[in-house]
């Protein structure tokens, strides 16, 4: 239950904090993810994104 509460908090504050204009149209999922190197999970996600836009 504690780790509810803090998932909870933490959509909160950021939607607290989130000056984006179109905010009501926006849903923030959370994701967890069982990684070795958040590092490399990052580099390899936007690669991807690069490839995909075609940068």
């Amino acid at each position: 239950m504690i780790y509810c509460n803090h998932i909870e908090g933490m959509k909160n504050y950021f939607d607290n904090h989130n000056t984006f204009p179109n905010k009501s149209n926006i849903n923030t999922l959370l994701i967890l993810l069982p990684v070795e190197s958040k590092d490399r999970i990052v580099t390899k996600i936007l690669e991807r994104i690069y490839n995909m836009q075609g940068i």
